[in-house]
């Protein structure tokens, strides 16, 4: 009997822990199981059927024009094609984008029940400083604004490319961008949104990353690896004084 006393302490600490041991795994159980709800809902985006194959024709583009530039050389054709159609893209991509604007106040036939809608964008940062800090918008207001942003781009692209070719007479930068520019416009998610019908795409858009961070994070990599080396050379030393 004195052996069953001294035992039941025992057995009811290991029934405790156990019950404590239940109680993580189902806590556990029910946070992975809500992780796994988010991402599920954060990866139900299905792209529409053209942006597979024309994202591998925008990766082979630039090889494709650059291949068929030496056979055909393009200052036999003169600058006067390459201009009009140039010209010509440029309106046609700012005629779309311009009836995109129009349908954001109205909102997209995929984007019902999303009107109250409250999106996260993240912080802009340059050159590892934060230009605009974190914020909430609303739907239509975060696609305005992400509208805004690739007018923008687009605008500065052709003028930019516009003064090269006129200052150094280049046919090759104005022949990639009558390409570039409309696979753009196609693969951008105001499109697929609010051209295509497509309502499983996220908010916020992904964001292509910076080069500059990429540059800043390998610095930052490369002065560690120098700093390591640099201790290691002294230790040696200290130990060769000794």
């Amino acid at each position: 009997m004195s052996v069953k006393k001294r035992g039941s302490p025992n057995k009811k600490k290991a029934d405790a822990d156990a019950a404590e041991g239940v109680e993580m795994t189902s806590s556990s159980t029910a946070s992975s199981s809500k992780t796994e709800d988010s991402s599920s809902t954060d990866s139900s985006y299905v792209p529409s059927s053209y942006v597979a194959n024309l994202k591998t024709f925008q990766q082979g583009m630039p090889m494709i024009i650059l291949l068929a530039s030496n056979k055909y050389p393009l200052e036999e054709f003169g600058p006067t094609p390459f201009r009009i159609a140039h010209i010509v893209i440029h309106m046609a991509v700012i005629a779309v984008l311009v009836f995109i604007k129009g349908q954001i106040p109205l909102g997209a036939p995929g984007d019902k029940g999303k009107e109250e809608m409250e999106i996260d964008v993240p912080a802009e940062e340059s050159f590892g400083r934060e230009i605009k800090p974190a914020m909430k918008l609303s739907r239509e207001a975060y696609d305005l604004k992400e509208w805004g942003a690739q007018m923008q781009k687009i605008g500065m692209s052709c003028v930019i490319l516009l003064l090269i070719h006129f200052q150094f007479g280049a046919l090759l930068p104005l022949a990639f961008q009558c390409f570039s520019v409309p696979c753009e416009l196609l693969l951008s998610p105001l499109f697929e949104i609010y051209i295509m019908g497509n309502g499983t795409v996220p908010r916020p858009f992904p964001q292509a990353p910076s080069p500059f961070g990429e540059m800043k994070e390998r610095f930052g990599k490369l002065q560690e690896e120098m700093a390591n080396q640099k201790e290691e050379g002294e230790d040696g030393e200290e130990k060769a004084v000794k």
